[in-house]
């Protein structure tokens, strides 16, 4: 579950989990609202889980941090929760997790396991940051501020306080002193990762030296896949032409003629006719195993295709265990960098009630967007303050991260978002206002990006961030206190 990559700690903070029930037990802490608990937290809520030499992370805290890795998993994989098994009218320590790589995982140990580490590295990452002199400042202060301030504003709509507000909205016991101190936490980790990491700028030749070092992780191969058993009883006459016929081809041309001799042996006179002739159904029957722009994978086929000594226009041929017929794979080009160019853009997005928003015309929510906008232009444009008012007024499930996609593709996103991000003259810091159909978006551009270079800084900065952790924890190694862990209920 944690992103593979340079883990950017992002604080996850208001995030809708669906609810979920697990044992029914007498909670101690009574809420404001007879709106039901489903997982009570007992024992000691300040006991030290995680610690360090100079920071820790108590119970409380770690009840939060699981409750952000369960939410994250629900908004993640919401469609696929009953495919996976994962039941969430029932306890997580009772149900096995898909993941598990042993009989007793459970999903309860799916997501602990996803949250300590997340805690580690926060624990490590403030200690480095420490040992830099890094504190909070003012500006950290307003966020978390604003983030209670918030969760207020939300848990008043309800009738509740921010306690209640806050428990009902995880399921759990959860007090927002220990949800504040986390993210106390949490921040001075963010701010040392952007001064060690995030901040980091690689060279040209350094991510060049990366792709050569593992070509493979960036390179792309398109070929040719023909089953000649086709799921049909071959005669073995034609099968064994056919073997023939591949060990002497040397050029597409020649593969061309293969499975054209083998189209015509096989298929009747009134089929090739409907197709509009041999060539025609030659070209269909080859179209129909063609694969583009296909990456890297671990089996057989593809530790050929990217091998270094497989050169276009070789051939590689496998049995089908069931028909025992040969089938047969044509390199047509590859190892190639994947070229393709992606982007990175922010938004915050009103949305229309008619997709689930507040404005009830397109004219409202583009009112709307406008006035933050503007309020935007004059508090001096920066991508920090528009990270904060995403988090207060957008309507996007990702408003907490400052509502940023990464690696968004030609054609992902609906028309008018889509012209604006891939229009050729956009420029990283570029800003605007888009409308579509969904409502009105406050747009904010990232960057652009060639498919394998980005790749290439990320597993750069992964192995960055790998080594300033664990270079941390020889320094300061985390001490993890299991019992207290476990006693997470959920």
């Amino acid at each position: 579950m944690k992103k593979i990559g340079a883990l950017i700690l992002v604080i996850c903070l208001i995030l809708s989990l669906t609810a979920c029930s697990g044992d029914q037990k007498e909670t101690t802490v009574t809420p404001s609202s007879t709106a039901e608990i489903l997982y009570p937290q007992f024992g000691d809520m300040e006991a030290v889980a995680l610690s360090t030499e100079h920071f820790s992370l108590n119970k409380g805290e770690m009840v939060y941090l699981y409750a952000i890795s369960v939410s994250e998993f629900f908004n993640d994989y919401y469609d696929y929760i009953s495919y996976i098994g994962l039941d969430p009218t029932q306890s997580f320590k009772k149900q096995k997790s898909f993941f598990a790589t042993t009989e007793e995982e459970t999903w309860f140990d799916f997501f602990l396991a996803d949250a300590t580490e997340y805690a580690q590295d926060y624990l490590l990452f403030c200690e480095a940051g420490l040992a830099m002199g890094l504190t909070l400042d003012e500006e950290d202060e307003t966020f978390i501020n604003t983030q209670k301030e918030l969760l207020e504003k939300e848990a008043a709509a309800s009738g509740w306080g921010i306690d209640t507000y806050l428990q009902q909205m995880y399921s759990t016991t959860l007090e927002w002193k220990y949800m504040e101190s986390a993210l106390r936490l949490t921040r001075l980790a963010q701010k040392t990762y952007t001064a060690l990491v995030g901040s980091r700028e690689f060279t040209d030749e350094e991510i060049e030296a990366e792709y050569q070092k593992n070509k493979k992780d960036y390179s792309l191969v398109d070929f040719y896949a023909v089953d000649f058993g086709d799921g049909e009883n071959i005669p073995d006459e034609v099968l064994e032409k056919v073997r023939t016929d591949l060990a002497n081809v040397s050029s597409l041309d020649d593969f061309t003629a293969v499975v054209r001799d083998f189209v015509a042996a096989t298929r009747t006179t009134a089929a090739i006719e409907d197709a509009g002739g041999l060539d025609k159904y030659t070209t269909k029957y080859l179209l129909e195993g063609f694969a583009s722009g296909r990456s890297y994978q671990n089996n057989y086929l593809f530790n050929w295709a990217f091998d270094e000594e497989t050169k276009e226009g070789s051939v590689y041929i496998k049995e089908n265990e069931s028909t025992h017929a040969p089938i047969a794979y044509y390199l047509v080009r590859g190892p190639y960098r994947d070229e393709s160019v992606t982007v990175d853009v922010r938004h915050i997005v009103f949305l229309t009630s008619t997709y689930g928003g507040s404005y009830t015309t397109s004219e409202l929510a583009h009112e709307a967007a406008e006035k933050v906008y503007q309020q935007w232009l004059k508090e001096g444009k920066t991508v920090e303050r528009f990270i904060s008012l995403c988090a207060e007024y957008s309507a996007d499930g990702n408003a907490a991260s400052g509502g940023l996609y990464t690696g968004v593709e030609p054609g992902e996103m609906v028309t008018a978002f889509n012209d604006w991000c891939f229009d050729e003259t956009r420029a990283v810091g570029d800003h605007g206002i888009v409308d579509t159909e969904y409502g009105s978006h406050i747009m904010y551009f990232e960057g652009r990006n060639i498919t394998w270079q980005k790749k290439a800084r990320t597993a750069l900065s992964r192995a960055l961030y790998d080594s300033v952790r664990d270079a941390q924890a020889e320094k300061t190694p985390v001490k993890v206190r299991d019992e207290i862990l476990q006693s997470i209920n959920w």
